[in-house]
């Protein structure tokens, strides 16, 4: 491969001309031919700035040939989506024991609304909607609950080790090694556990609703909680949101949300339940985290990952039409 300046010099203005139309006409998928055309030789890609000076354009003028059509797929995809979302009939709502209204699609059902009768976690709830979130685990309820309070199997150490062993045929990890990433593992977790517990207390009631039957699983979750201090949305999602670990990718806007007044804490992210490892099949969420004196409310939007872009008109308009009574 010779230098920068070497191969700028040896392309000709046919060479950038019969690049330029490659990429217009196929993309990204041209960008591998593009690179061994303008004589770049190297495994490692030539990158958008080096790429647009060898073209005598400018990065975002490549950037837009590469990417345009994919873009204004998301686009067409989006106002579809939108438009759908204002042609569907909605259903106004009001919970009287947690003293919210809400909108959603007349065709959806309400399929849990109560108020919690003494503090701490009601196991049914959760794993209720754990089943709606993934309806063909065959976990059964003593087994989650028992994995959710053990997360690491009350193992030590050196078990944890052997097992690790014994699954890998005999690989020769360092023990220390293992123990050190062993004992940081336990340390999260049991962050992790101390701030559901602290959630678990704190809840109030819980709501659900989704459609009768539908492969993609959208639903709507608003959790009611009583702060035992003064928090803030971003505290409150900072109690709530899932370990790195399970969230394959996550994404917290700047600019926030205002809700019925308030003005909240936005948060996508897709989780990883460990079901599937194809990323459109793990359901994505749309959560809201609103707070004000002493209450909280946690509003969670969910379906597959795969569908989310139909779905999220429909979460939005229904988050915006949240309302406190």
């Amino acid at each position: 491969m010779g230098s920068k300046e070497s191969i700028e010099q040896s392309i000709t203005p046919e060479t950038r001309a019969k690049a330029i139309k490659m990429l217009r006409s196929r993309q990204c998928d041209a960008l591998r031919e593009v690179e061994k055309l303008l004589g770049w030789e190297s495994s490692i890609a030539m990158g958008d700035n080096l790429m647009a000076q060898m073209l005598g354009i400018t990065k975002w003028q490549l950037l837009y040939m590469i990417f345009h059509d994919k873009s204004q797929k998301k686009t067409n995809e989006r106002l579809i989506a939108e438009k759908e979302a204002r042609n569907i009939k909605y259903t106004n709502y009001t919970s009287s024991k947690l003293r919210f209204s809400i909108s959603y699609p007349t065709d959806w059902k309400v399929n849990t609304d109560r108020l919690e009768t003494e503090p701490g976690l009601n196991w049914e709830g959760v794993y209720e909607a754990f089943r709606h979130t993934v309806p063909d685990s065959a976990t059964n309820l003593e087994y989650f609950k028992h994995q959710a309070e053990n997360p690491s199997g009350q193992i030590g150490a050196e078990e944890a080790y052997e097992k690790l062993l014994e699954g890998l045929k005999g690989s020769a990890m360092d023990f220390e090694k293992f123990k050190d990433n062993y004992l940081k593992d336990q340390e999260k977790q049991r962050e992790a556990e101390r701030r559901r517990e602290e959630l678990n207390h704190m809840q109030m009631g819980y709501f659900e609703v989704s459609p009768h039957d539908d492969a993609d699983y959208p639903s709507i979750e608003v959790t009611k909680l009583k702060l035992i201090r003064s928090t803030t949305p971003l505290e409150l999602y900072q109690l709530d949101k899932p370990n790195p670990e399970e969230v394959p990718w996550g994404n917290r806007p700047s600019t926030g949300i205002t809700v019925d007044g308030l003005h909240g804490i936005k948060y996508y992210y897709i989780l990883d339940t460990g079901e599937t490892r194809v990323m459109t099949e793990m359901p994505r969420f749309f959560n809201v985290y609103l707070t004000e004196n002493k209450l909280g409310w946690i509003i969670s939007c969910s379906c597959k990952e795969g569908i989310f872009r139909k779905y999220k008109p429909v979460f939005t308009y229904i988050v915006n039409r949240f309302r406190r009574t």
